[in-house]
């Protein structure tokens, strides 16, 4: 009897550790699965990200949506998403028009709504780009804001 109750002192901890590195083994597994559901999010964050600063734009909160246009503007870019890396290089340009030069960020914005083909084609784009450059030139002088707007 005595031997029986020894193997089943000495199985008994064995058993618990064994547990314990099954345990620990399927909480890695977990996250090992979950790693690319985690890869596929942010992959889709940059229409996320830019849909949130133009919430935040619309609520003239354009500090607060800069950040969020140039991060999206980079991952639009690294998917070459051309029309969608512009809009966010809009909304980014007019988040920081106060950090900057004025007068040529109106004169870049001026020279991309006269030739650049997206911005001539696309009219929510275009629509944009005349909101920014409206508002930038009011930053400069309110009768050129008038103009933008003729």
């Amino acid at each position: 009897m005595r031997n029986d109750t020894l193997r089943y002192l000495v199985g008994r901890p064995l058993r618990a550790l064994e547990l314990f590195i099954c345990a620990v083994a399927l909480i890695f597994a977990g996250a090992a699965a979950a790693l690319p559901l985690i890869a596929q999010q942010r992959q889709q964050s940059a229409t996320d990200l830019l849909n949130h600063a133009l919430y935040l734009a619309d609520l003239y909160n354009w500090a607060a949506a800069g950040p969020e246009f140039t991060q999206a503007e980079k991952m639009f870019m690294a998917a070459d998403d051309h029309r969608n890396a512009l809009y966010a290089k809009l909304g980014r340009l007019r988040s920081t028009a106060e950090l900057g030069n004025v007068r040529t960020i109106s004169s870049e914005l001026e020279t991309e709504l006269a030739t650049n083909p997206l911005l001539l084609h696309d009219k929510q784009l275009r629509m944009f780009g005349f909101i920014v450059k409206g508002d930038v030139d009011g930053e400069v002088n309110s009768s050129a804001m008038g103009h933008d707007w003729e």
